[in-house]
């Protein structure tokens, strides 16, 4: 493994006047500054259980930060994911050809333009709540094609719609049924079919609120105990300058690059104001506090 013993060694990219903007997002936005970092963070580059799209968007991250463009929530991430659905496999889970592997280098190296013809069919969303891509409906396909031959189940879509089967909940089904071999995916994921044109907003709330915790009991997923942030947080994540520590340390891991407190503690604080044994102390804990996933900044 690569180390990096000496200040002078760092990555040019790495400068901390691109992080002053920081001082300035809202809450909502710091927010989602470490949404994003985080599955960078845990090191989903390397993890075999996170599909190729999610890799991709960590790739696409890490460039952005050696790019000099550390706020990550300022990049197109919609317009990043419907490019990603027009050259990934149809199975999410399936290894991308050479062909596919050299589009999605250009599109990750800003070489090739994104297609805005399809920029129209976007919808927002947001950390917890998106519509279904094209690629989710690929996905849920493949495996509900696989299950429907384990189980002998015919899979003529006219002639056996009206089979019991094929009245199932996709993620329950998927994620339950013994032969299922698509677990994994949906841990976290619940695929909704929402009437917008038969209820109000008022009503499909309610009716969200009344199922929740029905769904959750069948899905074995309780809901999260947040970790809400202490008064003063905000101010800590600017002092501590975790944005910049975290940005090192992942582009460090991803790179396979060691560095040790006492070097990049000197980095990110060139007057002197903390040290490796201030990040031994405490704000190494408060950066894994503020990056885990049940972690709100309020």
């Amino acid at each position: 493994m690569k180390k990096i013993s000496t200040t002078t060694e760092f990555p040019n990219w790495f400068n901390l006047d691109n992080y002053e903007q920081f001082k300035d997002l809202s809450i909502r936005e710091l927010n989602l500054e470490l949404a994003l970092r985080r599955s960078i963070h845990l090191g989903d580059h390397s993890n075999p259980n996170i599909v190729p799209a999610q890799k991709l968007r960590n790739k696409k991250a890490l460039k952005l930060i050696e790019e000099g463009q550390p706020r990550l929530s300022g990049y197109d991430w919609d317009q990043f994911d419907i490019s990603m659905t027009n050259i990934l496999p149809n199975d999410s889970r399936s290894l991308p050809t050479e062909q596919q592997i050299e589009q999605i280098k250009k599109f990750i190296s800003g070489t090739e333009k994104y297609d805005y013809e399809h920029r129209q069919f976007a919808m927002n969303g947001d950390l917890y709540v998106n519509p279904i891509s094209i690629r989710d409906i690929l996905h849920v396909a493949h495996h509900a094609n696989f299950l429907i031959r384990e189980i002998s189940l015919p899979d003529d879509y006219e002639t056996h719609l009206s089979a019991s089967f094929y009245g199932l909940p996709v993620t329950s089904t998927l994620r339950l049924h013994p032969l299922s071999k698509s677990k994994e995916y949906y841990s976290d994921n619940l695929l909704l079919s929402i009437n917008l044109a038969k209820a109000s907003d008022a009503e499909i709330l309610s009716a969200l609120k009344a199922e929740l915790s029905e769904w959750r009991k069948t899905l074995n997923t309780p809901e999260p105990i947040p970790i809400k942030s202490r008064r003063g947080d905000k101010d800590k994540i600017i002092q501590y300058k975790i944005f910049p520590l975290i940005d090192i340390l992942c582009w460090a891991k991803a790179n396979s690059i060691e560095i040790k407190p006492s070097v990049f503690m000197v980095k990110v604080f060139p007057h002197g104001e903390y040290g490796s044994k201030e990040f031994t102390d405490y704000i190494s804990g408060f950066m894994k506090k503020v990056l885990d996933k049940a972690y709100i900044l309020v």
